[in-house]
């Protein structure tokens, strides 16, 4: 019903929506609601001692695990997107498919486990960890993907410049 409302809205009055979104940054409202449902299970996980009651191993394997995951996902999402879309898009869809965790996670395990918070707690730690290396990962990704569509402009750079006598040239040879 959001989604409804929220395109009914932006449809209906673009003008104020850009303003609202745009000019007065509320965009950004996203981004600190998600930085506080970090916050808030990780405060609420120190709190309890929800990390004391977790073997070492078992941190460890959730960590392989999510690693695993990850790589999984975003390497899924790059080479099946990158059938038919741009390497902009790629990138975009290989970032934002495998990112859904905390943001679903925390408030559905909230929700499920009311009234546990030990148990609610305990579940979460896999999605906060998971979290923290999709932050890192994107991280050393970001280079990468730099690099990657920095290559495809300079060659499409390049091709601008030749004109098109010299790429037929180039194919005879």
């Amino acid at each position: 019903m959001s989604t409804f409302v929220g395109q009914a809205t932006q449809n209906v009055f673009p003008k104020a929506t850009q303003k609202v979104f745009s000019d007065w940054k509320l965009s950004k409202l996203g981004s600190w609601s998600l930085l506080i449902i970090i916050w808030q299970t990780f405060d609420q996980a120190f709190e309890i001692h929800a990390f004391d009651g977790v073997k070492g191993n078992n941190i460890v394997f959730v960590i392989f695990i999510s690693v695993v995951f990850y790589a999984l996902w975003t390497i899924t999402c790059f080479l099946l997107s990158r059938l038919w879309l741009s390497k902009a898009d790629t990138i975009a869809v290989a970032y934002v498919i495998p990112a859904k965790t905390p943001a679903m996670g925390v408030p559905l395990s909230n929700v499920m486990f009311s009234g546990l918070s030990p148990i609610a707690s305990r579940i979460q730690i896999p999605l906060v960890i998971f979290q923290g290396l999709q932050i890192a990962a994107w991280s050393l990704l970001t280079l990468v993907f730099q690099l990657w569509i920095g290559d495809g402009e300079q060659e499409e750079q390049k091709d601008a410049e030749r004109g098109p006598e010299q790429h037929g040239e180039e194919r005879e040879s």
